[in-house]
């Protein structure tokens, strides 16, 4: 017997209870992870975790306080849980922000991580090398063109997605007859995409010669040392045959003196001193 496809309320895909279930499962908010439905009720001091329930698939509405509690308990915006706007953070700053650019909240934030880092001697990188890095692209004049990049991969990312839909069953059908070069063109797309955003990101160190060094420069600069490494080498074996000769004549002119005074080879020894 077939079973039964479930029947939401009306409300369900209404702005305040899809949020609210983004919110509990992690999706959205400052708590990155699942929060049960008892929880929340606990927090909001309701008696039962069915009030929860009904918040959540759009067949009850909280009070008004029980909207900012929520909220607050998350760490979005009023506004933002009840739909009227899609900037979810609360911080004033960032919500600034994201008017003005049009960035996502933790896009913004990322940001001013970087921008508020500090310099550990312990850390593995300079994070002001870092913020300085990241001042350098949004203030590249090629940050549109690594944008428009990015766009252009993600798109041809789906693209080549799409081909997952094609069974073997749907391949057989007549219309499945050009399949192969929408595969060949949609795989075509792909590659260029990835290059492209090399030779985008190859046109922002192109223009700051003073931060960044060509493939040319880079390569000449490890030939350079290659040929001085050489050259020490080579010196150091000149150095240690040298030395060794050295030696070799010390011990001929030590063994002529032994010779010479009819002496053995244990001269000067723990042994020919007992003697």
């Amino acid at each position: 017997m077939p079973r039964k496809q479930l029947k939401h309320p009306d409300n369900y895909y209404k702005a305040f209870p899809s949020r609210l279930r983004m919110l509990m499962s992690g999706d959205a908010g400052k708590i990155k992870r699942t929060v049960s439905q008892q929880e929340l009720a606990d927090y909001l001091d309701l008696k039962a975790r069915q009030s929860v329930s009904a918040y959540c698939d759009g067949s009850g509405q909280p009070s008004w306080e029980n909207i900012v509690k929520i909220a607050t308990y998350f760490g979005v915006s009023t506004d933002w849980l009840l739909g009227i706007t899609d900037i979810e953070t609360i911080k004033q700053d960032i919500r600034s922000a994201q008017k003005t650019l049009g960035l996502s909240d933790r896009a913004v934030e990322n940001l001013a991580k970087v921008a508020k880092a500090k310099r550990y001697p312990a850390a593995k990188f300079d994070s002001h090398r870092f913020s300085a890095a990241l001042n350098l692209l949004l203030s590249s004049s090629a940050l549109e063109s690594i944008a428009e990049s990015l766009y252009h991969l993600w798109d041809a990312s789906e693209n080549m997605r799409a081909l997952e839909q094609w069974s073997v069953e749907k391949l057989k059908k007549p219309e499945a007859y050009n399949a192969d070069q929408d595969c060949d063109a949609a795989f075509d797309d792909y590659r260029l995409a990835r290059l492209d955003i090399t030779e985008s990101i190859q046109a922002l160190m192109d223009r700051d010669a003073a931060h960044f060094l060509s493939a040319q420069d880079a390569k000449a600069l490890a030939d350079s040392f290659y040929a001085r490494l050489e050259e020490a080498k080579r010196l150091q074996d000149l150095e240690d045959a040298a030395a060794a000769e050295k030696f070799d004549e010390e011990v001929r002119e030590y063994q002529d003196y032994l010779e010479k005074e009819g002496l053995d080879e244990d001269y000067g020894s723990d042994e020919t001193k007992d003697d």
